[in-house]
């Protein structure tokens, strides 16, 4: 399989959005406000080197496959999410201060439709924000428990417990203590087989390897299957399949496997991350995922990204699990999730067909969630 191509169209896109916030939290908080001295000059030198952190210590490293320094690191994801937040409240104190004029509301009030009077509610609303997302992220995750009706629901498939993982990113904010404590939760949970749904890892198998060692303590009844997400091909995907193979987890890349015996035996199918073709791969192939399938078998889907449902349910397939999405990880970013995906967070029905999509078990890049808590997922079939 070929080296992952990096999609520079894309990432130039971002970097216009990225460099475009900042101008805007520039004009707004330091341009257009009346600090006195030196502070407006400070300020741009302060936001103009926050802004080139992410960039040379997060972006470049990504885009030409070297390691930066985990402190850089870490100050270039917390400014990422801070950033966020902080011209996403400037925003809305925009948005309220143009109301303010508008109206022609009486003093007080009035003070928040001037210049002076945006920034300083807009870097507020930021700050607290920003706050209530670190402490968001640094939460442990919460037991969501789903409870699938067993009408329609294959006989085989009563009384099953899955416990999924997904959007882990173990890497250089969330390391192999934070791995050990969920193995621990999941293996007092007594699962009957456990689910991993991708973006399990942020970082090579050189660096990130020995984080995941923990996964080998694992021991649901079933084994632990697992479906690559786009982090792990933005990182080497080959060599991570075969590590995670080394720690004992079933790799499904368009392929499926059959678990349980007799009249308790189910299908478990992986649909490869569409990422994969730019590494040389099929992308996301739902037939190929299902080919090996015996006739009528009662059928588990894992597919990274929360796609092709409706083919899914069309094809029988009782319970698909995805993540990706991360349920948005912080609002208000999580309503432009909603804008490129159907199904954002939680439980979906397709006839008889269910999809779950997690939230995420960790969190990509910031260290913060904001109206989206991250999650360990039990879902049980009714017998």
């Amino acid at each position: 399989m070929r080296r992952f191509t990096f999609p520079f169209a894309f990432l130039a896109f971002a970097l216009s959005i990225y460099f475009g916030l900042h101008y805007y939290l520039w004009v707004r908080l330091l341009h257009q406000t009346s600090l006195p001295g030196v502070l407006p000059l400070f300020g741009t030198i302060v936001l103009a080197t926050l802004s080139a952190i992410p960039v040379l210590f997060e972006v470049l490293p990504l885009v030409l496959g070297f390691k930066a320094p985990e402190f850089f690191k870490r100050i270039a994801l917390f400014w990422i999410g801070s950033y966020f937040l902080l011209a996403a409240s400037v925003a809305g104190a925009d948005l309220l201060g143009l109301i303010v004029r508008l109206a022609g509301a009486p003093l007080p009030l009035a003070a928040l439709g001037t210049h002076d009077g945006v920034a300083i509610l807009g870097a507020a609303g930021g700050v607290l924000c920003t706050l209530l997302a670190v402490w968001g992220g640094l939460r442990q995750p919460r037991l969501r428990e789903v409870h699938l009706s067993a009408a329609g629901l294959p006989p085989a498939l009563a009384g099953l417990t899955v416990v999924q993982l997904s959007d882990v990113h173990i890497g250089p904010t969330l390391g192999a203590d934070f791995l050990g404590r969920i193995v621990d939760r999941v293996n007092a949970l007594s699962p009957d087989l456990v689910a991993i749904t991708g973006d399990l890892v942020d970082g090579t198998v050189e660096h990130t390897g020995p984080q995941l060692l923990a996964l080998r303590a694992l021991r649901p009844r079933l084994g632990v299957v697992y479906v690559p997400g786009n982090h792990e091909y933005y990182h080497g995907g080959p060599a991570w399949f075969a590590f995670l193979q080394s720690l004992g987890l079933r790799v499904l890349r368009n392929e499926g496997v059959v678990l349980g015996e007799g009249p308790r035996a189910f299908y478990v199918a992986g649909a490869d991350d569409p990422t994969s073709k730019r590494a040389g791969g099929d992308g996301w192939d739902l037939a190929g995922a299902l080919r090996e399938r015996p006739a009528g078998m009662a059928t588990l889907l894992l597919s990274h990204q929360p796609l092709g449902f409706e083919q899914a349910a069309a094809q029988g397939v009782s319970l698909q699990l995805s993540g990706h999405t991360h349920g948005g990880q912080l609002f208000p970013f999580s309503l432009l999730v909603g804008l490129r995906y159907r199904f954002v967070a939680g439980l979906y029905r397709n006839g008889l067909s269910y999809l779950y999509v997690s939230r995420g078990t960790g969190f990509w890049g910031p260290p913060m969630r904001l109206g989206s808590p991250s999650e360990i997922t039990r879902l049980s079939f009714a017998s």
